[in-house]
């Protein structure tokens, strides 16, 4: 008999848990399950997230109360927050991942009330494992594809030329949180090439958990009066929801990716920018090494510290953990060699193929079916 799934989680919007979760769901559908998705929007900040979790119980117990209990269903709960599945007959698996070194107390003592615990590196196996979960339970699922990979690959066989090829353009996608490296980025940006006209940085970032739309500037505009800078013609933020077209546009008239990130679960942004063809600057740590090496990505140097007392009062989870902080020396070089023309590592179209391959839906699709064949 094919079990029946039942997927909770986020699938509304634009979020990487979104995104992921809309792919996993019809990765599961197209490879012949029954699947019912229990879908709610994802905490918006820390203190949202046992109204999430009282959501997620809601949605199952009404679910529950419409179809009999089964030993057979398979709940997967797909969440970056610490919460116990619902005590109902079958399978329950969390579907998840963390950036640091290691993992919170509270996930550990969570993660034994689960029968399996999906993660999408070896990264994070190896990081759950040091925070104490055991081996057994711990799966590796990769991130499927972005869904609209293939208007990125068609971004690589035909790079748009139109843009002014006397300006170089560094583009940078992120979530506007300390842990993308916004703060390095501008640091080392500034440092390096100052207002000049002739290189310019993008930042297309969304509102957090701890922002809205102004944040990124204000946020900006306080680092340059703290350096003595009123402001940089040549820094432009995006914050405000764009399409994916908009955003095609965006990688397509780039000349560089720039993510001096201290941590990732998977890395998204550097795969899209990776199946667009463009050099990808990244940090040489944590889950975007599943799929960015020395020979098609510029990888910077780290040293593992501490995250940061403010980054801890905004996402309580990272007390006590250690993540990476890129080399701001190493970020500069980066830029400047990709300025000058220097050859530098780049996804080609075959490095592009192979990624989607290998990630793809039917290739993710075949995975969870192996995963959910096996005995839990």
């Amino acid at each position: 008999m094919t079990a029946t799934i039942v997927w909770v989680g986020p699938v509304r919007g634009t979020s990487g848990y979104a995104e992921e979760g809309r792919s996993l769901t019809r990765a599961l559908s197209e490879s012949g399950f029954s699947v019912t998705i229990l879908a709610i929007d994802e905490p918006s900040q820390f203190s949202d997230i046992p109204t999430a979790v009282s959501l997620h119980h809601h949605s199952i117990a009404d679910w529950v109360a419409q179809s009999p209990p089964n030993s057979e269903t398979v709940y997967i709960y797909s969440r970056y927050w610490a919460a116990a599945p619902v005590n109902t007959p079958g399978r329950h698996i969390w579907r998840t991942m963390f950036e640091c070194q290691s993992v919170p107390p509270s996930w550990l003592a969570v993660s034994t009330m689960y029968d399996e615990i999906w993660v999408p590196s070896a990264f994070n196996v190896e990081t759950f494992l040091r925070g104490g979960v055991e081996r057994s339970r711990l799966r590796c699922l990769p991130c499927p594809v972005p869904e609209w990979n293939e208007m990125l690959l068609q971004t690589l066989m035909s790079r748009e030329a139109s843009h002014d090829s006397s300006v170089f353009n560094f583009l940078s996608v992120m979530k506007w949180e300390e842990r993308k490296g916004w703060d390095v980025l501008m640091r080392a940006f500034t440092e390096e090439f100052g207002d000049s006209h002739k290189v310019r940085l993008t930042i297309k970032t969304s509102p957090s958990a701890f922002s809205d739309t102004r944040r990124p500037s204000d946020d900006i505009n306080q680092y340059l009066r703290s350096v003595g800078r009123e402001s940089l013609g040549n820094v432009r933020v995006i914050a405000q929801h764009i399409s994916n077209e908009q955003l095609l546009r965006l990688y397509a008239q780039a000349d560089a990716f720039v993510l001096p990130s201290r941590g990732e679960g998977w890395g998204r942004g550097y795969m899209e920018a990776m199946l667009c063809g463009l050099p990808a600057i990244g940090t040489a740590w944590s889950g975007n090494l599943s799929f960015m090496t020395p020979d098609n990505s510029i990888l910077l140097g780290y040293d593992l510290v501490d995250c940061s007392p403010a980054a801890v009062r905004r996402w309580p989870y990272f007390t006590g953990q250690r993540w990476a902080e890129p080399s701001k020396a190493d970020l500069r070089e980066a830029m400047r060699n990709v300025v000058s023309g220097f050859r530098a590592p780049t996804a080609t179209r075959r490095t592009a193929m192979a990624m989607t391959r290998n990630y793809s839906l039917p290739a993710i699709g075949r995975r969870m079916q192996q995963l959910l064949a096996a005995p839990a």
